[in-house]
């Protein structure tokens, strides 16, 4: 097949990434051939059949110029390698920059699963190495082809102050620009905004406005807390003190403002939301559709799991990106690895960012052993510094068991639901951060069974409850917590 004729099949989808990509990298091309080979992908964004049909011409042609690859984008993984072919047969035939920068930033954007999503860190060191020799020419590129800003974490990297004015100034002064994706991308930054408190009242409603909306992003920092709080008392306008009081509602149980700490607790403790509310969550609640949009759900219907989907601007969808109705009677979860069907384990192998870890979450299950036993004894003998482990245990929120060695503990509780687990270890008494810590076995209880007295939490008396009676969800987390608070390495 002649490349124009190839070309041409292209431009009218007559044949397959796969097979195009095949047909052209097996014989030379000229630099205006490979120019219309692009466009015609490029024209249409037809991003994920270009990065296809590249994967495929790497079968037929043996990697080259390899000091390339190392110059501009780093030794990277065996997907670089492939990326590495688009950019050299770009460059070899003097192919723009610019017409592939769309192309860069859906690496970005892609689904779990697809050839550009593999391709996305190749495509953030390129970015981020083109970033470092010359910043403006990236946040051109970005500007004109990444509306959605899917790729700016690259220039936070490379210059965050500069990024970040440019950033708050589009949010507060731009036209044309969406700010909810601007948005989103500060959500994963704590930036310190209270430049913009300054003033407040003097500023025209619009600017007013933006800056409520900027500062509902950090309403638990302490000074857009302060800020936020006068002016619901004192802003004139009713729609922007109905904005700020709005936010503060919430349903009993819940926080005023939607964290990341509060998506993974419900992932910990399996609860859910009725389809019909989790949807209005993403219709009314910018911050909880931003979050959501990195995570993937669970779908149950009668109890069972009917389906996992996604979150794209603020709609439902499949793991195609096809948007889905969720049937009014189901129920919505965060998805725990530990329920991921077998044909969806391929996403635990991807290299995905999320704001924790969910789909490649180490999970742990009784052994045949452990079912019958009341004893996890996984983590017996681990030794660890005294200091270390107390700094674990308070990130874990670990309560310390009193019993006859007040002053030198050698058990602590972890809570989760309506059950505890306690881990045993050598004693101490942590007023030397340098002992030596050596753990022992791990049983489980019911929080119930637990007395609090003046902040002191006592445990005698009461038998373990048998591994087999905690579900396995909790008993999965109750491993993942303990081996962090030991410093086991996960895997």
């Amino acid at each position: 097949m002649q490349n124009a004729e190839l070309i041409e099949r292209i431009k009218n989808k007559s044949i397959t990434a796969d097979a195009a990509g095949r047909a052209y990298f097996s014989q030379n091309a000229s630099d205006a051939e490979t120019h219309a080979f692009f466009d015609a992908y490029l024209d249409e964004s037809r991003h994920e059949e270009l990065a296809a049909a590249i994967h495929a011409g790497f079968i037929s042609k043996e990697y080259s110029h390899g000091d390339y690859l190392t110059a501009r984008v780093g030794a990277l993984e065996l997907d670089a390698r492939y990326f590495n072919l688009l950019l050299e047969t770009a460059v070899s035939a003097d192919f723009s920059e610019e017409k592939l920068a769309p192309l860069f930033a859906a690496c970005f954007a892609a689904r779990p699963g697809t050839v550009l999503s593999a391709w996305r860190k190749p495509a953030e060191a390129y970015l981020l190495n083109a970033a470092y020799r010359d910043y403006e020419r990236v946040l051109n590129l970005l500007t004109a082809y990444d509306p959605f800003y899917e790729a700016y974490g690259v220039l936070m990297q490379a210059d965050r102050k500069r990024t970040e004015e440019i950033l708050i100034h589009r949010l507060l002064y731009g036209k044309n620009v969406r700010k909810s994706a601007i948005r989103k991308l500060l959500l994963r930054y704590r930036i310190d905004i209270s430049q913009f408190f300054e003033g407040f009242a003097a500023q025209p409603p619009p600017m007013r406005e933006a800056v409520v909306r900027l500062a509902l992003l950090y309403k638990n920092d302490a000074k857009a807390s302060v800020f936020l709080k006068n002016a619901a008392a004192f802003e004139p306008l009713s729609t922007i003190r109905r904005l700020i009081i709005g936010s503060y509602v919430s349903k009993a149980g819940t926080g005023a403002v939607w964290t990341i700490g509060d998506f993974e607790k419900m992932m910990v403790g399996g609860n859910t939301f009725s389809a019909p509310e989790f949807q209005k969550k993403l219709d009314t609640d910018p911050v909880f559709s931003a979050i959501a949009s990195d995570l993937f759900f669970s779908v149950y219907v009668s109890n069972g799991l009917n389906n996992i989907v996604i979150v794209h601007n603020g709609v439902v969808c499949d793991l195609e990106n096809v948007p889905v109705t969720l049937p009014d009677s189901s129920v919505v979860g965060v998805l725990h690895p530990l329920e991921l069907p077998e044909r969806f384990s391929y996403l635990r192998r991807l290299s995905m960012v999320q704001p924790f870890p969910q789909v490649c979450r180490p999970i742990f299950v009784p052994t045949q052993y452990e079912l019958t036993s009341n004893v996890v004894s996984r983590l017996g003998g681990t030794v660890i510094s005294a200091g270390a482990f107390k700094k674990n245990l308070k990130k874990a929120g670990g309560k310390l068991l009193y019993g006859s060695l007040d002053n030198a503990f050698d058990r602590v509780s972890v809570f989760m639901g309506d059950a505890a687990c306690v881990l045993e270890f050598s004693p101490v008494d942590f007023s030397d951060p340098k002992q030596t810590v050596i753990l022992g076995n791990a049983r489980f209880y019911f929080a119930g069974d637990f007395i609090s007295v003046h902040g002191k939490y006592y445990i005698e008396g009461v038998p373990p409850a048998r591994t087999r009676d905690i579900s396995p969800r909790m008993f999965s987390e109750f491993l993942y917590t303990l081996y962090r608070v030991g410093n086991v390495k996960l895997v």
